[in-house]
Parts: structure tokens; sequence; C-alpha cells
């Protein structure tokens, strides 16, 4: 193997050099994931000016840089006013052919910069405002930095960024691209090839680089010897629907009786009675039938994906056979209607995978958890017709991956970065059960009065405890009497701890709505994390700014998060039931 400027260079010292920088990112950069639902909102601000400073360019060379509708040429005697991407507090930019930094120690998304005429002197100014409307083709949504690492592929060779939405693209020493990725994932694949984009006989071109939180857009600063800056972003109301024809997932209840209550009114008939947790049980039955096509169909796709990662390393995966998939007495029901659309999602929480990388005589043993979401939606609910489902997919969620072998070991974290992506990989496994769910439903819905069509309506709705409620109502009938409303469920707190934040908005993402959260002060929210380990940022009225984290015990699903009216905070880690 050669180093990318041809020279000599073992393999054990190259990979070393390259896992030690990303090691010198993962160790900075929290791990986890994040939701935009504002408590506490803040009026449109105005452009406030929040820094300055200035740098030299010869007049002779042009300053580029890249800002949120593309590159930003500026030359000697221009002012002008630019969006950023995102919040930030420092960028790249070009004199000439060579990459220079600025930094602010505030945040901001809008440059207004000048330059002198004669001199070449640039005059930053940083504004915290309301970005103007995009044009041309730099359109894009807004977007949030979640991490940057560095690079190195020589000058005289191009990098070619693969998984693109527009397919491979190649960027030059002396380029800045921002782009889009064809899908949210927390590893970017790339080629350091010659000009004509062949790979060198006896070279390895093939490259990669990670970042501990998924993104769906990257930025790549090239300086003119070829050194890379990755600057990784994602997009804040960034949100995958259930399928094209539904509205976006409603907010559930969680921990759902599963009980099924219908009224009519008037009172024609009897009012049909179904046993205590009727939906519960019906779908519990239908995951022990499908227990072994799950078990089979997730093994074979982490077996793929840990092979896969195992590759990048010249490495083995191995997963334990034996691994521990939820029963029903660990599976959780959650329910919810919004504009006349009853969900269900039905959780099987706590499958337990044991698996392993083997590199060089080098064994790393991890434990992986996550859960099965089966989720589907009944638009349009009416009493005259058995219901169906458009989609009913299930998929894996709430992935942890944690090094069984001490923390801090260096091999291990290297490791254990290859399997954060199995981990985000494993995020895109869709097992696709529309059909059997809508045979089940035939079951669920057995019961249900045949009632003449056309003479009532069906009136949906849950209760606070999640229970559904089919209200038969005629138009000139009073509305249907549920009796008193059930408890509402709680969820059990395992730990809580402090923190603080002086900003007027704290954000995190909610794992279920796939949103950014912002809480005002005074405020408090209750979140759904990716895992035990998540990020929340300080400041920011347009979107998230400072980056921290925290971490809660084994099992801890939710957090409820409050403020106080100062800079106080209150993190509690808390279970699903």
């Amino acid at each position: 193997m050669k180093a990318k400027n041809g020279s000599a260079l073992k393999v054990s010292w190259r990979q070393y050099a390259r896992l030690m920088m990303f090691m010198g990112f993962v160790l900075v950069v929290p791990l986890t994931n994040f939701v935009w639902i504002t408590h506490g909102s803040l009026a449109p601000q105005q452009d406030t000016q929040v820094g300055t400073t200035s740098d030299q360019c010869s007049p002779a060379r042009t300053v580029k840089f890249h800002g949120k509708n593309g590159d930003v040429i500026i030359k000697p005697g221009d002012s002008k006013r630019v969006d950023m991407p995102a919040l930030m507090n420092e960028f790249h930019w070009f004199c000439g052919d060579s990459r220079e930094r600025v930094a602010n120690d505030d945040y901001f998304n809008v440059v207004k910069v000048s330059r002198d005429h004669s001199s070449g002197t640039i005059s930053w100014k940083f504004y915290k405002g309301t970005p103007q409307p995009s044009t041309g083709s730099g359109n894009q949504p807004d977007l949030v930095k979640v991490g940057d690492t560095k690079d190195a592929c020589d000058g005289q060779r191009s990098v070619v960024l693969k998984g693109t939405a527009e397919g491979d693209l190649k960027i030059k020493a002396g380029e800045s691209k921002l782009v889009k990725m064809s899908r949210t994932g927390a590893t970017i694949f790339w080629d350091c090839v010659q000009a004509n984009g062949a790979c060198p006989t006896g070279d390895t071109c093939d490259e990669q680089s990670s970042n501990p939180v998924a993104f769906k857009w990257v930025q790549l600063d090239r300086a003119g010897n070829g050194a890379m800056s990755w600057v990784f972003y994602r997009e804040k109301n960034e949100s995958t629907p259930l399928s094209p024809d539904l509205p976006p997932t409603p907010m559930y209840v969680h921990n759902a009786t599963g009980d099924v209550k219908v009224k009519l009114s008037p009172a024609i008939i009897p009012d049909p009675k179904f046993d205590p947790g009727h939906l519960k049980t019906q779908l519990d039955d239908f995951y022990n039938k499908k227990t072994a096509d799950i078990r089979k169909t997730i093994q074979e796709e982490l077996t793929k994906r840990g092979n896969e990662a195992a590759d990048k390393l010249n490495g083995e995966f191995h997963l334990d056979p034996n691994w521990t998939l939820s029963d029903t007495n660990r599976n959780e029901l959650r329910t919810a209607v919004k504009d006349g659309t009853l969900w269900v999602k039905y959780v099987a929480h706590h499958n337990v995978v044991n698996c392993g990388l083997l590199v060089g005589g080098y064994e790393a043993a991890f434990v992986l958890r996550f859960d099965i979401q089966l989720e589907f939606a009944l638009p349009h609910l009416t009493i005259d017709k058995i219901p169906e489902t458009p989609k009913a997919p299930a998929r894996l969620a709430h992935i942890e991956i944690e090094g069984t072998t001490p923390h801090g070991d260096i091999a291990q974290e290297v490791f254990k970065s290859k399997l954060e992506d199995v981990k985000w990989q494993a995020r895109s496994v869709n097992l696709d059960f529309t059909d059997e769910v809508n045979d089940a439903l035939k079951g669920i819905w057995a019961g249900v009065p045949s009632i003449p069509k056309g003479l009532v309506k069906t009136e949906t709705s849950i209760s606070k405890a999640g229970t559904i409620r089919l209200c038969l109502r005629a138009s000139s009938a009073p509305e249907c009497n549920f009796g008193p409303e059930e408890a509402v469920h709680v969820p059990k707190v395992l730990d809580s701890t402090g923190g603080g934040c002086g900003e007027g908005l704290l954000w995190l993402r909610d794992a279920e709505t796939q949103r950014f959260i912002s809480i005002a002060k005074g405020k408090s929210a209750l979140i759904e994390v990716e895992s035990r380990r998540f990020n929340w940022y300080c400041g920011g009225s347009q979107g998230p700014e400072a980056q921290e984290w925290e971490s809660g015990p084994v099992g801890t699903y939710f957090a409820h998060v409050s403020r106080n009216s100062e800079r106080g905070i209150t993190f509690k880690f808390l279970s699903w039931r």
C-alpha cells in the first residue's frame, strides 16, 4: 500500500494514525442523537450583531467561502450579507487556494463581509438573524451542526464523495461543497483518486469518515494541499413519515391499556363489550406467531452489516446466535388519534445481542440493545367496515451499543465506531407486515356491531390512558359518555441530575417525532431519547447552538427536562414503565 503522495507506508502505522485522528474527535464529541415543538416561543428576530473581526488577504487573491445558497465570492471593494448553512461559531474560508479559519465567541447564522479595495483587508461582522429566503440551486432546509472532523488526501488527487442525493461527487483541492446525502447515517464513504478517477496499482483509495451523531448533510472544505475538513449537519425539522400517504406521526399515549370501548348514542342496541386489554392481547398473539420470522430477519441483517463494518478493518464479525428477543410481557402498546386517524405502535423492548469484532488478534466484545417497533395508521375509521392500513412496517429503534471491555481502551473505541455504523444502518431495517396486520384487524375488530350504513357516524378518540374509544352517534344524538377518565400512565424515574444553561432556549431531539424540541426558561418537556446517552443544546432562537450531553442508567427511554427561571436544569431519566 502507498500513501496518498505515493510514498511507501506500512499498513499498521497508516491505520494507527488515521484511527488516532478519528479517536481525537470521538472523545470530544458526545455520542447520540436528537425535534421541534416550541415550549415558549420567541418573536422573529432581526439581525443582531454578536461579534466582529478582520483578516488579511492579498487583493490579487479571491476570497471564497460556502454560504447557505452556495459559494460566495468576495472581491476587493465588495460588501455582502451572507446567510450561513446553520448556526455556527466558526467556518473555513479561502484566500486563493489557502484555506483559512474565522471564529467568533458567540454563535451566528449571518455574516456581513466586506473587503478594502486597495489592501484586500477583510472585515467580518457576525449576526444572529432571520435568514432570508433561499434562492437558486442552494435552496435547502434549516440545518443543525452535529459534528466535524479532519482527513487527508493529496492535493494532486480528487475526493469522490459517494452516496450523495445526486450520485458520486468529485471535489478537488481548493474547493468547498455542501451536499445532501441520499440517506441519514453516521458514516460517509469516499475515494481519494487521481485526477482521471483511477486508483494507482497497489494503493487503496476507498476511505470512510464517521461521526458519532447521524447526519443528512455534509460540507467538505479542501485546502490547496488537499487537507480535508468535514462538517456534518442534520435537518432541524427532519422527520421520516410512516408512509407518504399518511400525515406526520402524532404524539402517542405510552404504555396504553389496550382497552377498546364502543358506545352508541342513542342506545339502539346494547353496547358491545371487549375483554380488558383486547387490542394488546391481539397484537401479542400476532407477535408470537411472527417471532421466528422476526428473529431470522434481524439476525441476517445484523450479521450482514456487521461483516461489512469488519471488512473495513480487515477483521471478522461474530454474533451470538442465542441472542434475546423480547417476549410479550416486555412489549408495550402506544395509541394516538389525530384528525380522525387512529395510530397504533407496538414496541418490543429489551432485545439484546452479544457481538464482537476480531482484528489482528485483538477481540472486542459489545452488547447491542434495541427495540422493534411495529407502527400502523387507520385513516378515516368508520364502523361499517373492517379497517385497513396502507402501511405496517416494523423497524429497529432505540439502538444502543456498548463495549463490555474497559471503556478507555482506544482499540475498543475504534472498533465501537465501526459498530456505530452498524447501529445506524440497522435503523433502515424494515419488515413489511401490511398484509398480516390487515388480516389481524379482522379479528381485532370482531364484536363491533353491524350498524346500517349512514345511520351513525364514527367518532374516534383515546383516553389519557390510551384506551381506544369509538362513539357511534347519530347526528342529533348527544355525545357518548365513556365514564370517568382512567389514570394517566406515569413512567418510572430511574435517576436524575442537574445542569445549567443561561440562554433563552434549550434544545433536544425527540426520537418519536424525529424533531428538535425547544424548552424556554420556566418550562419543561418529556422527550423520548434515541439512547440512554443523549445530546442537548444550549441557546439559539433559530435552532440549537452549543452542544452538551447527559447519560442515564441502562433502561432510560425518556428524559423529563425542566428549567427554572435562571439557568438551572433538572434531567430526570425515565423507563418506559
